[in-house]
């Protein structure tokens, strides 16, 4: 075991370094580009040529405007992370050299706003996803992702494991961040059809109202629930979902909707009295699910409750 994570750490190593050499190649880019600017003023077209052949060369090029642009969304989330919840404490003194190898470190520095403690945790924070931007090009960095790095961040002091852990987190949460939009899509259809199953004069209020495309669980099922719940609650909820899922998989299950499904499912139909009587268009039902307080334990309770009737009314249907 010592031995496979040892390897694990090589392979985060070789992540880390890869970044550090795009960042470095993406100056580099910049400082031809302005050396050719003042070249261009003097009207020095010959050395402009040789620039631009240079840049075709490059074979990383397209690789570091990938990881300029992940940088770039990546710079302005991280800044704007609550750190409310996270408890902080003290990280390793070379991270700052790291955050300044990797471009994130002077954006992150001028947000005044920010405590030391928030500043250096929000740096690790940017070192596991630019480097899971690179172990998972397809998927990249998206909105959102900070949320989901967060409880590991906090847990794991040790960076290897810290994203290793993520990045299989990632392996299920990566379908929430296809460009088409399907992973997200197919959870939506999943938490209609439990609902329309188990409570359908809720599910026909929700249409009549224009609700019926369930955007407001968005979120919830973008960062699995993350921003209702603290990082220990979240913890302890996703520690949940990944029991619970197996024990889906070692009973072959497959066609049972993965249990974050029934806890948003549980979380809409614990509102029915509210959205019923209330709720007359789809700005009320937003509004009700964006000021959520959530009892993580009952939440869960309740998951488990639905889900065992929605099997019996399908079992009773079958």
């Amino acid at each position: 075991r010592a031995l496979e994570l040892e390897k694990l750490k090589e392979r985060y190593q070789s992540l880390l370094d890869f970044c550090k050499s795009l960042q470095r190649e993406l100056l580099e880019k910049t400082k031809k580009v302005e050396e050719a600017a003042v070249l261009e003023e003097k009207d020095d077209v010959g050395e402009e040529d040789n620039v631009e052949e240079t840049d075709k060369e490059t074979p990383n090029i397209v690789q570091s405007e990938e990881y300029k642009e992940n940088k770039r969304i990546l710079n302005l989330d991280l800044v704007r992370t609550d750190f409310s919840s996270m408890s902080l404490s003290s990280l390793d003194t070379g991270l700052n050299e790291d955050a300044k190898a990797l471009g994130v470190y002077d954006h992150i520095e001028k947000a005044d706003y920010l405590s030391q403690e928030q500043k250096q945790y929000a740096k690790y924070m940017g070192k596991l996803l630019l480097c899971y931007s690179v172990h998972d090009p397809p998927t990249g960095y998206c909105q959102g992702m900070t949320d989901l790095v967060q409880p590991f961040a906090e847990i794991f002091q040790d960076e290897a494991m810290s994203f290793w852990a993520f990045a299989s987190f990632m392996k299920t949460a990566r379908e929430n961040f296809m460009t088409d939009e399907s992973g997200i899509m197919k959870r939506i259809s999943l938490i209609k059809l439990v609902i329309s199953d188990i409570a359908p004069e809720l599910f026909e209020k929700i249409n009549e109202i224009g609700a019926g495309s369930f955007f407001f669980s968005y979120r919830m099922i973008l960062v699995f629930l993350r921003r209702e719940l603290s990082i220990k609650d979240a913890t302890l909820f996703w520690e949940t979902i990944w029991v619970e899922d197996l024990f889906k998989e070692k009973e072959e299950k497959g066609d049972v909707p993965e249990f974050l499904v029934f806890a948003i499912v549980a979380l809409i139909i614990e509102r029915t009295q509210p959205i019923m009587k209330s709720c007359s268009s789809e700005s009320d039902v937003v509004h009700m699910f964006c000021n959520l307080k959530i009892n993580v334990w009952h939440m869960i309770e309740e998951a488990r409750f639905i889900r065992e009737k929605w099997l019996s009314i399908t079992a009773g249907g079958n």
